[in-house]
């Protein structure tokens, strides 16, 4: 009804013109012979009538409060057909703009309603509304919840195809089947108690193996503070760092970055320096010193002497003091592709204790959290797939410096996690890359 109104208005316009200036010019005359009586020809009241007509349906179709004004001055038309030039230029000009008003209206209602109706959700089969759907991401999936600030040093921003595959291996829905359980032998449940097993910090070095890490020649004398007094540097320098994943930890503490750090750590940017990294000397000499580690102090702790499949590179972080907590409440069995018979090292570069470093809990799901206080020399081995761990925002004024690592037993380990991934994650323990260490000779933690 509203079309009919409309298109009758428009097509009727031109004749109301018309009548208009036919009721100007019986005014002029009159102006000229006052004695005489003011006559309105049959064609001002026909284009009188099509104005008030044109006027009602307008405020009809639009409801515009300007052409209820005009209605009500129409109203005031006498019995002898008389009325004013000007109230018949009002209903003309105001009938028009509600017009005008009401079709606008129209064009905008059906603009939102063709939008609604192109972006309804339909039947998942469909192929035409697959581009209106939201894909799905890491935040669907259980590899969503989050990890060091500081990030993982092994690990590239993620692909779109990597992000729909982490939601294709996400746990089966209640009403499908329960996955069997793996069988965890005894000897493992052993091998991965929580214990703190010491070192010879003279055969490794690694103060000095990362502070040659985090060095960056452009910063001169900044690059001299010791490693958990990194966060004191009171003013950034617009070279990013060499080993980018400080960026991170600087954002995290709540610093402003340089705009070149921005760059630098955009995904693609980011993943580039990483590949410059691997050919920097420092770099080379921390992966040398952290294979001999693994064979030495790590592989004969996990109670196989053909050795393990352990990550490699490891994760490194730095925590700085913070606001906000670096890692939330998880077990590494809440990702994806993490086996069940995984064991976690944690290795603190820098004493540990109170709120800058981790808090676990004895067995799983017994809830009773703890601070593991370390001096440098020691390192946590701990059942991290199946037990919770956490860590809280840094207060003590000092920056943690630490790297962990995921190993397996060679006998025990599956690829793709018990036949579940993608070709690429062959010879990985979750999302990490992996080496074997070759036999090696057991001892107790």
């Amino acid at each position: 009804m509203s079309a009919v109104t409309f298109t009758t208005g428009i097509a009727l316009a031109p004749r109301v013109a018309k009548a208009a200036r036919a009721r100007r010019n019986v005014a002029v005359a009159a102006k000229a012979t006052p004695e005489a009586p003011a006559v309105v020809t049959k064609d001002v009241k026909r284009g009188l009538t099509l104005a008030a007509g044109v006027t009602s349906a307008s405020a009809l179709a639009a409801g515009s409060a300007m052409a209820n004004d005009v209605l009500f001055q129409v109203a005031e038309f006498d019995g002898t057909g008389v009325i004013d030039e000007e109230t018949a230029l009002y209903a003309l000009v105001g009938g028009s703009l509600a017009i005008c008003t009401a079709v606008l209206s129209l064009v905008i209602g059906s603009d939102l309603f063709i939008k609604n109706i192109v972006n309804k959700p339909s039947d998942a089969s469909s192929s035409s509304s697959r581009h209106f759907r939201r894909r799905p991401g890491r935040r669907d999936s259980p590899s969503s919840m989050p990890r060091d600030a500081a990030g993982d040093a092994a690990d590239a921003p993620r692909t779109r195809r990597e992000r729909a595959d982490d939601a294709a291996d996400a746990p089966a829905s209640p009403s499908a089947p329960p996955r069997a359980e793996a069988e965890i032998p005894e000897w493992l449940e052993r091998c991965r108690a929580e214990a703190r097993p010491s070192f010879d910090v003279s055969a490794y070095r690694w103060p000095e193996i990362f502070a040659a890490l985090f060095r960056t020649e452009a910063w001169g004398a900044a690059n001299h503070r010791a490693i958990d007094a990194m966060h004191e540097l009171t003013e950034l320098p617009e070279t990013p760092p060499t080993f980018v994943k400080l960026a991170h930890s600087y954002r995290h503490a709540g610093r402003k970055l340089p705009r070149e750090w921005r760059l630098a750590i955009r995904p693609g940017e980011e993943r580039r320096a990483f590949a410059r990294l691997a050919e920097h000397s420092a770099w080379r000499e921390f992966e040398e010193t952290y294979e001999r580690f693994v064979k030495r102090e790590i592989a004969p702790l996990c109670g196989d002497a053909e050795g393990v499949v352990y990550q490699c590179p490891p994760t490194l972080r730095c925590a700085m003091p913070s606001r906000a907590p670096t890692i939330l409440m998880h077990r590494d069995g809440d990702y994806p592709r993490h086996q069940p018979c995984e064991i976690n090292f944690w290795v603190p570069i820098t004493d540990v204790w109170g709120n800058n470093t981790l808090w676990i809990e004895s067995a799983p799901d017994v809830g009773d959290f703890a601070p593991v206080e370390m001096k440098h020399g020691s390192f946590l081995r701990f059942n991290g797939h199946d037990a919770r761990h956490f860590t809280r925002p840094n207060d003590t004024g000092k920056t943690r410096v630490s790297f962990d690592l995921r190993c397996v037993p060679v006998s025990l380990y599956k690829q793709h996690g018990g036949g579940v991934g993608r070709a690429r994650d062959k010879g990985k323990i979750g999302d990490y890359r992996a080496k074997r260490t070759g036999p090696v000779t057991l001892r107790p933690a």
